[in-house]
């Protein structure tokens, strides 16, 4: 295809570079075509093309054939799908995950999770037939807190920037997040689901907490007393459920995230799907782990 195009070459495809940068270039490009990529490209190629080179290559190697790639459509008259908003994303997510490397927190793998959240209902229900109610609070809150945070592929940034305010909730259907006050547009919609539903698990802890306002998981005392002022610790808080599921792994809030992807690319999800779920960062560690 390049031969039929080269007649409508725009001049700047003339500026000269060294023959074995055009050799590396023209490696790259075949190297992207035989990866299912086609010349001129669209966004959607590029996207797929870095999340299979971040699984394996470093990221000086993903700059080049995105380099070659950008010089190929330039030099032709075409748009450059590589200078996109999101394939700038990408990248900068490549280029995070390239560097952290095996230092990645593991993926809370679904049937961790499933024991995790098993094993943490059985305690509060026990809990509350012994009415114990200094433990109550936080049993219902962390329920809520990984219950969402898993299944929307949330780490402890997201969880503790969430108010009560933006959540509105309709039993037994789902639960809307908003991005500002519920007067404006939504930013995520969340349907009940099973297991460990993060609606009903929501509903729960906002009923039993009588939150109105504020801070959805704020930190609470060793004697039950809810702190408005201050964050919960999700680490600690998924560690201390980690434990009591005799589970020897330490998983943070990004296992959370990628821990979705994971489950989400074993149920036949796209790498887009993940993505416009959960971000490019679980997105692309997943392909990683995968691979």
């Amino acid at each position: 295809m390049e031969k039929d195009i080269r007649d409508i070459r725009s001049p700047q495809y003339e500026r000269p570079i060294s023959a074995a940068t055009e050799k590396a270039y023209r490696q790259a490009r075949e190297h992207f075509k035989s990866n299912g990529g086609l010349l001129p490209a669209t966004e959607h190629m590029i996207l797929n093309y870095i999340a299979d080179l971040s699984t394996t290559y470093s990221f000086s190697t993903i700059s080049h054939r995105m380099a070659a790639l950008s010089h190929w459509h330039y030099g032709f008259g075409f748009q450059d799908p590589t200078k996109t908003s999101r394939v700038r994303q990408a990248l900068s997510e490549a280029e995070r995950i390239c560097r952290v490397g095996g230092r990645s927190r593991p993926p809370l793998e679904f049937h961790n999770f499933d024991k995790i959240m098993s094993t943490h209902e059985s305690v509060l229900q026990r809990a509350v037939s012994e009415n114990k109610k200094e433990q109550l609070l936080r049993m219902y809150r962390d329920k809520a807190m990984f219950s969402l945070g898993f299944w929307r592929g949330f780490r402890s940034g997201d969880l503790n920037s969430l108010k009560v305010e933006q959540i509105l909730i309709t039993p037994a259907e789902g639960m809307v997040i908003y991005k500002g006050n519920a007067d404006q547009g939504a930013l995520l919609n969340i349907p009940a689901m099973e297991p460990h539903c993060p609606v009903q698990a929501m509903e729960q802890w906002l009923t039993v907490s009588g939150l109105t306002s504020g801070i959805v998981f704020p930190a609470i005392s060793r004697w039950g007393t809810i702190d408005n002022t201050r964050q919960s610790n999700v680490n600690e808080a998924l560690r201390k459920l980690t434990k009591q599921a005799e589970i020897d792994i330490d998983f943070t809030s990004h296992s959370l995230r990628v821990g979705f992807a994971e489950w989400a690319y074993n149920q036949g999800w796209g790498f887009m799907e993940i993505m416009n779920h959960v971000g490019w960062a679980p997105a692309l560690a997943k392909l990683r782990y995968a691979r």
